[in-house]
């Protein structure tokens, strides 16, 4: 098959399924495999307004709502980056990523989120050993009482997977 470019491509119609083979070129080498060993990570971008932060303790920020019976959803990883640089958010406890009716954060964003910095960006911590929710929605939240006299505005880009076991 002579190549093409990635315009003449055809679309994938639907998610790879056991059987499909992924063909790639790498430094002049042909290589095949099973398409389901590929990882492909769907990307959400959440804003979020001083507003919304100063009320993160009491009312969690949704990222992505559930996803139906027998589904987790796993954050891979995110980012936190400080679109307004306004003034400084005080905050009593860790601010993360959370199944909404989880215990336990799945990431967490260092307190230095509470820097005014005009373009601050953070890279979250992944929190090892977490117990997935099934069926449950992805929230950023403060843990414990709402956070204080802050003015920041942020976005939050959050990295996933489903996990389905339907």
């Amino acid at each position: 098959m002579p190549d093409k470019s990635l315009s003449q491509l055809d679309i994938l119609p639907s998610a790879p399924e056991s059987g499909d083979i992924t063909h790639i070129v790498r430094a002049g080498k042909d290589y095949q495999g099973d398409a389901l060993d590929l990882v492909t990570y769907s990307k959400i971008t959440t804003q979020i307004s001083s507003a919304q932060f100063l009320a993160a303790g009491t009312t969690p920020i949704e990222i992505l709502p559930a996803q139906g019976a027998n589904t987790f959803i796993n954050p891979v990883f995110a980012v936190l980056r400080n679109i307004g640089g306004g003034g400084a958010y005080v905050i009593a406890d860790l601010a993360g990523i959370w199944h909404s009716t989880g215990t336990k954060a799945l990431h967490e964003f260092d307190l230095a989120i509470a820097q005014s910095i005009t373009e601050y960006v953070e890279q979250s911590d992944r929190k090892p050993q977490q117990k997935f929710v099934e069926n449950d929605s992805l929230v950023f939240k403060v843990n414990g009482a709402n956070p204080t006299v802050g003015t920041n505005e942020f976005e939050l880009i959050t990295w996933y997977t489903i996990l389905d076991f339907s």
